[in-house]
């Protein structure tokens, strides 16, 4: 019998404790999904706007504060919604999310190929263990479509193999993420600094505007206004959010402009460090997520963004160059958001020093992904 070591049943231990927490976190969302107590409240409300915007031609930005995305956002929603029962709705919500989760644990996997067989799993499955994935699930949010579409999209956009039909399906994946402006924007500046990317983020664009424009117009409304009414909506759930400016300057009793003024700012930083300080794409995405987490309100299920922060994390602690101090910010970071966290959310006292924890482990984690430097080997 060939005796394991100890070094190997932790990992083995480690690795079976992350199986059985993304299993439990997947089927309780899944489940909530499909079968909850209540609608999941947001795919029910994306299903009625996008019939009235789509189908009636109302304009749905004046008639609910909710109205968040672009026009454009609920066009390619038409598969799940419009013109079917919200049954069905709900049901093709699910297998999207489905094929999303797979495709995402085949590229982190993909990822982590150059690893030993066991350690190449720690990967997807620390992703799986996000609690925010359940969460976002449970009321039907878009919040996979738009972290995982961007995963796709770098994924086969950087891929050494360069077929027509996969750069058409990462443009469209591009297309599609860009729907959640509080997310894609640090992104979306991004790419247009990256030579690679910003013919693609510029046909995203444009594909966007032009759909938009199209489905206001028949919505006897115009660009213009759609800004007016989505700033003007967005006052509504600004004081909603968890861990970003718009909800601190809220709590602070501070006017709206203090948020923007703050929230431009650290836009301006994100960019002057990724022209400075940052060479590989994957620490650039990661400095992309932390910005837009934090500079403009997101909800718990958003933290799935960070995605970007693990990846970036887990290749600097998988390079042959480690010390332990890379395994433990990954490690303490991975737990940030293996907690479920909205269990918390009632007792006041511990969940403000859980969102403490959070913030202070995000941010050593970016300055650590700034600082770091990749080793050659492990470049990508």
């Amino acid at each position: 019998m060939i005796e394991l070591s100890s070094r190997k049943q932790i990992k083995i231990l480690i690795l079976g404790i992350l199986i059985l927490i993304a299993f439990v976190y997947l089927i309780h969302g899944f489940s909530n999904l499909i079968s909850g107590n209540n609608l999941p409240v947001d795919l029910a409300l994306r299903y009625w706007q996008a019939k009235e915007l789509i189908l009636e031609h109302k304009n749905i930005y004046k008639l609910s504060e909710h109205a968040q995305y672009p026009p454009s956002f609920y066009l390619f929603l038409i598969p799940f919604l419009q013109f079917f029962s919200y049954q069905f709705a709900d049901l093709a919500w699910l297998f999207v999310n489905l094929l999303l989760m797979l495709s995402a644990g085949y590229i982190l996997t993909k990822l982590a190929k150059d690893l030993p067989n066991l350690l190449k799993w720690f990967l997807p499955l620390s992703f799986f263990c996000f609690h925010a994935i359940p969460h976002g699930l449970g009321v039907g949010q878009v919040h996979l479509i738009i972290s995982i579409g961007l995963l796709i999209y770098v994924y086969l956009s950087e891929s050494d193999t360069k077929i027509y039909i996969s750069q058409t399906i990462a443009l469209f994946f591009l297309t599609v993420a860009l729907g959640k402006l509080s997310l894609s924007i640090p992104f979306a500046l991004l790419f247009l600094f990256e030579k690679n990317h910003r013919k693609n983020i510029l046909y995203a664009i444009l594909i966007n505007f032009i759909l938009s424009w199209l489905i206001l117009y028949f919505a006897n409304s115009s660009i213009l206004e759609y800004v007016e009414l989505l700033l003007k909506n967005s006052k509504a759930v600004t004081s909603l959010g968890h861990i970003d400016i718009q909800r601190l300057t809220t709590f602070l009793g501070l006017p709206p402009f203090v948020s923007l003024i703050l929230g431009i700012s650290m836009l301006l930083t994100f960019i002057f460090i990724i022209k400075t300080y940052l060479s590989t794409i994957w620490d650039k995405l990661a400095i992309a997520a932390l910005t837009a987490r934090f500079f403009m309100y997101h909800a718990h299920y958003d933290n799935t963004i960070l995605i970007f922060v693990l990846i970036a994390l887990f290749m600097k602690a998988a390079s042959i160059q480690a010390r332990r101090i890379e395994y433990l910010i990954l490690v303490l970071f991975s737990f940030s958001l293996i907690i479920p966290a909205r269990f918390l959310e009632w007792n006041a006292p511990t969940y403000g020093l859980f969102l403490i924890f959070q913030v202070l482990i995000w941010l050593s984690s970016g300055w650590f992904i700034i600082n770091k430097k990749y080793p050659k080997k492990s470049d990508c």
